[in-house]
């Protein structure tokens, strides 16, 4: 049984992002919504013992999550680090009680169990609580860019997360440059040679 508890987005510009939804149901209900989605990219589910969130990412957070991943990407060739792509994989704990879809996510190390690195856009409120997902997960760090409220990093001590001002994962990343970056709205050339001529400098 499916059952709809509360829509939103809230207060957004139109368009910002197509909308999400969270609704109430099993497991199977979940696998249904994958199966019947087949490969296409969007929606987007979440699952959480019995929530269901289903989001449609608009331009603008698509936007934002593909210029992510090109100057995270950007600055691994820079640093000379060896990172593994998950893109947007979705995980799982084992008892099938938890289940995302990060927008982007790597591992820093040859392993094949979980990212060691996810990442959230947020355009719309209301969601589920994804740090509780990524807990279960054992994701060691999670950064969320935010309309409105920018870059955020958490960290995993154990059994939740703590903010940080800087990221473990990559210490010698300077966050309010990338951030900066994000902020703006040039085409990936001009993006791209500004990020690594800060980089360089």
């Amino acid at each position: 049984m499916l059952r709809a508890v509360r829509t939103a987005p809230q207060e957004l510009p139109p368009r910002e992002d197509d909308g999400l939804v969270l609704v109430r149901g099993t497991w199977e209900v979940f696998r249904g919504l994958l199966d019947a989605r087949g490969e296409a990219p969007r929606p987007r589910f979440a699952f959480d013992d019995g929530d269901i969130e289903i989001m449609s990412p608009g331009r603008a957070h698509e936007v934002t999550r593909s210029k992510f991943g090109t100057l995270l990407e950007l600055y691994f060739l820079h640093a000379r680090i060896r990172a593994y792509p998950w893109g947007s994989t979705r995980l799982s704990v084992p008892n099938n009680k938890k289940s995302l879809e990060p927008d982007e996510a790597y591992a820093l190390s040859e392993r094949d169990d979980r990212p060691d690195l996810a990442i959230e856009v947020v355009y719309t409120s209301g969601g589920l609580d994804k740090l509780k997902i990524y807990a279960a997960l054992e994701v060691p760090e999670v950064w969320f860019w935010t309309a409105g409220e920018g870059l955020r990093v958490f960290v995993l001590r154990g059994d939740g997360y703590v903010p940080s001002a800087s990221s473990p994962q990559l210490p010698k990343l300077d966050l309010s440059l990338l951030e900066r970056h994000l902020g703006l709205n040039n085409d990936l050339f001009e993006l791209q040679s500004s990020f690594l001529a800060a980089l360089n400098a």
